[in-house]
């Protein structure tokens, strides 16, 4: 009787000792490569608290106790910067997964998965617009950028298009008190091409910009020497449209503006000098607009120095 007991208190107590089968599991794991981001989808059984994605070039031990480590609390897919990594472009990389449970369980890693890093072109982040135009933000050495806009809803494709070198463009036509959209992409070379479109930004436009408009409210002052003698005028005027460039000219009485070489510039003004006091001279200005067309010639406006 006392053999039988102690042959079932033995039973029962390596019962007991025996290991819990884990209940955190992989079943699936993929990666891939969109542009800069690399993408991970995959499922997990188990009360999972978060996922370890380990990395590791392709050709090393590949332990993935040892590669380099990104934690995720996504359950099913996640996407990751290439260049938040240490990856290097033209390499190959071998990729492991595991999931976490509470205190620190964890499944086996599943994998590897390889895959080949190839070049890309980065796209642009932060835009917005501001008085002067559109910004943006960009982490890597960009050939040039394309930019299209239109108002608010405009469908892509429809809208107005221009290119810059830096990361700002000035030479957006906008109209006051309108909301437009905007969207922005990197060009890096023949071999990165694009990147991605990334848009819409709204924005709200509170004064025209490269609006091609007529200048308006011309007038000047005389300008005189030290000795009070009438030498030169400034001529100003204004510009509603928000523009960057001009033409003008100051000829003599009843002469067109085309009469001789006229000028150009940047600024709301020009001064003329070496005038002759109580001579009547016409001065014209018109606006060279951001597609290259001009306004007409805004005139005569009667300049006599006296």
């Amino acid at each position: 009787m006392n053999k039988l007991l102690f042959l079932l208190i033995l039973v029962i107590s390596l019962a007991s000792c025996k290991k819990k089968p884990n209940p955190l599991q992989i079943d699936s794991f993929s990666v891939e490569q969109t542009r800069q981001y690399l993408n991970f989808t995959f499922s997990s059984e188990g009360p999972v608290t978060y996922h370890e994605i380990s990395y590791a070039l392709a050709g090393n031990d590949n332990d993935p106790s040892t590669g380099t480590i990104i934690t995720t609390a996504a359950t099913a897919s996640y996407s990751e910067e290439i260049q938040n990594t240490s990856i290097t472009v033209g390499s190959n990389y071998v990729f492991y997964i595991r999931s976490i449970g509470e205190d620190n369980l964890k499944s086996d890693w599943f994998g590897p998965r390889a895959l080949d890093i190839s070049e890309y072109c980065a796209e642009p982040f932060d835009i917005e617009f501001n008085p002067t135009g559109l910004t943006w933000g960009s982490d890597f050495d960009i050939s040039f950028y394309e930019i299209e806009y239109g108002p608010q809803g405009f469908t892509q494709g429809s809208g107005l298009t221009t290119q810059a070198s830096y990361s700002f463009s000035t030479d957006l036509i906008l109209e006051a008190n309108v909301i437009y959209d905007a969207y922005v992409r990197s060009y890096c070379d023949a071999n990165s091409n694009w990147s991605a479109w990334v848009g819409p930004t709204s924005g709200f436009v509170s004064q025209n910009r490269n609006l091609c408009v007529d200048p308006t409210n011309l007038g000047f002052t005389t300008i005189y020497d030290s000795f009070n003698n009438p030498t030169a005028a400034n001529v100003t005027w204004d510009d509603d449209g928000n523009n960057f460039s001009y033409e003008y000219n100051l000829v003599l009485d009843g002469e067109s503006p085309e009469s001789s070489v006229y000028e150009s510039g940047t600024t709301l003004e020009n001064t003329y000098s070496n005038l002759t006091a109580n001579t009547q001279y016409d001065f014209y200005v018109r606006t060279v607009c951001q597609d290259g067309s001009k306004t007409a010639w805004i005139g005569p406006l009667d300049v006599v120095i006296n």
